[in-house]
């Protein structure tokens, strides 16, 4: 894809899902991530061993620690930081002089059969409704942005007159949506009074937060000695809905937008103007990241101290220093991308999202793994061929693929080890990052075999290529950032 194209898309989806101050943008440059929509569905209910495999590698991706704009390999992942958290942070024993609050925190949880806590229908609602009225405020800013940069008359004309007063009711509505059958108010109040419940007895919510995540039994092991925290997306089925909306990128809008991008993204991406790019459009759709194991208020509840610096998750600078200094909560998927150059009679449609990255750009950095490791595409390399024994066939030419088509449906799947301690901890994440450093790595070993994954005789009569399925690639990760954490709260009480 063209440089030009690729820093003003990503300039515009900054300005579409990043307009709060505590929410950054995080671009998976190094390497497209791409699936079909069976293989989504595969991840949010995993059957086989492969589907588990690769449901672990889904949860690393989305579980990194962003450090800047470009999404890349951390050492520790997002349930290290919260089981540190938990398990190390000093709790407070209570606060002097807290007030009450008009909310009844007891809407906000219901009772299952097994006497467990869990969330209520109302908080659910809360949350569809609020998803709702964030999807209705991207389009219209998506659509503002192609109005308002146009140079062409008829089209800032026609975002004034039409489209904008059509895509303001739909936000209004959502916003009414959200405040009526989403109880915005009631449920916000609610909200507010479990906060001053936890600052009156913050032992019990942290014993709560603590039994809601027990490393034992949440985190998954897997036969190559890595662990992982299971997170899906929420709607889970969005792959097959129909509410996709349409994002759009003119010639004119593009150098509008390539003009005012920092300076820091011209320098990964370049912004060279080829001149020959008219429009680019895809489908998108930001879906909520689940993880059934995190609470996100522990971390930055205002209960909790500690002399650790491994537990300064946030200094609260602009940009924000600290261990764990943001995190991703959605991701924006895109399908259907098409280019249409001026010299062309038709859009040329894209398989993946695809970023060229200028190569002294790695040099100067501490990069993890080579970029030509990371960028997802297959290639051909012939296995070293040992000397055979009598008799025994020679091993045909190896072809490399990603890590997710090799997985193998003989795995065993590895249930949850006794406690361990810190140090084993890290060195399983250690030995989990030589394993398997990226979802994408080239060339992978399978456990009790003889080597690479071999794909059968190298003579072979050619089949007829299946219909490739249509792919979804995530654009960006859309991050929440912290305030400074940890922060106490004036007036707590420390045994």
């Amino acid at each position: 894809m063209d440089a030009f194209v690729q820093l003003a898309l990503v300039e515009k989806a900054k300005r579409v899902f990043a307009v709060e101050p505590d929410v950054d943008l995080c671009f998976p440059l190094l390497s497209p991530l791409t699936f079909t929509a069976a293989e989504l569905a595969a991840l949010m209910m995993p059957a086989s061993s492969a589907d588990y495999m690769a449901a672990g590698d889904f949860a690393r991706m989305v579980n990194f620690l962003p450090r800047g704009p470009v999404a890349n390999v951390s050492d520790r992942m997002l349930w290290d930081v919260y089981r540190d958290v938990l398990e190390r942070a000093e709790v407070a024993a209570g606060i002097d002089g807290a007030g009450a609050s008009a909310g009844d925190p007891s809407i906000l949880y219901e009772t299952a059969a097994d006497g467990s806590r869990v969330e209520s229908e109302a908080l659910r609602l809360y949350r569809q409704y609020r998803d709702a009225w964030f999807v209705a405020r991207e389009d219209y800013a998506s659509h503002k942005l192609t109005g308002e940069l146009s140079d062409d008359p008829a089209v800032r004309q026609h975002w004034t007159e039409v489209e904008e007063p059509e895509l303001r009711a739909v936000l209004d509505a959502a916003a009414a949506d959200w405040e009526t059958l989403g109880r915005r108010n009631e449920v916000e109040l609610a909200l507010q009074a479990q906060h001053a419940a936890d600052m009156k007895t913050p032992g019990i919510r942290w014993s709560e937060w603590k039994q809601a995540f027990m490393a034992d039994i949440d985190m998954i092991s897997e036969v190559v000695g890595a662990e992982y925290a299971p997170t899906g997306l929420s709607p889970r089925n969005f792959a097959d809905q129909a509410e996709w909306l349409n994002f759009d990128l003119s010639a004119d809008e593009m150098r509008s937008l390539v003009d005012s991008a920092p300076d820091a993204l011209k320098v990964v991406l370049g912004n060279s103007n080829s001149g020959r790019i008219e429009r680019v459009s895809f489908e998108y759709r930001s879906v909520a990241l689940v993880r059934p194991w995190f609470r996100p208020e522990a971390l930055t509840s205002r209960i909790w101290r500690s002399a650790d610096p491994d537990l300064v998750l946030s200094d609260g600078a602009d940009p924000p220093g600290g261990t764990c200094p943001s995190y991703p909560v959605a991701c924006v998927f895109i399908r259907n991308v098409t280019v249409k150059e001026k010299a062309a009679s038709a859009p040329k449609p894209f398989q993946d999202l695809r970023f060229n990255i200028d190569p002294q750009w790695f040099r100067e950095r501490d990069m993890r793994l080579d970029p030509s490791v990371l960028k997802r595409f297959q290639r051909q390399q012939i296995s070293v061929v040992e000397p055979q024994p009598a008799g025994r066939v020679a091993e045909p030419a190896t072809q490399l693929r990603p890590f997710r088509d090799l997985v193998q449906n003989s795995f065993t799947v590895v249930q949850p080890s006794p406690p361990r301690s810190a140090t084993i901890r890290a060195i399983r994440r250690r030995r989990a990052r030589q394993a398997r450093p990226f979802l994408h790595h080239a060339e992978v070993l399978l456990p009790g075999g003889d080597g690479l994954v071999t794909t059968g005789p190298t003579e072979t009569t050619p089949a007829e290529p299946a219909p490739r399925p249509e792919t979804l690639s995530i654009l960006a990760f859309i991050c929440k950032r912290l305030p400074k954490t940890p922060d106490p709260a004036p007036g707590m009480r420390w045994t």
